[in-house]
């Protein structure tokens, strides 16, 4: 039994289906070189903070 009413089991999964064929290669697993790529910088996050008064 499918439990929701707005979308019908056959759809949801061909939009899941769809969303996850768009990512392409971002679903790839990170290797530590690629994931240090988006290390925040910290100081650099407490100025902004500052400067732009800003939680």
């Amino acid at each position: 039994m499918w439990p929701l009413e707005f979308i019908s089991e056959e759809d949801f999964t061909a939009h899941v289906k769809a969303t996850i064929g768009k990512y392409g290669e971002k679903l790839e697993s990170f290797d530590l070189k690629r994931f240090n790529k988006n290390i925040i910088d910290p100081i650099k996050l407490i100025f902004d903070k500052t400067v732009y008064q800003v939680s």
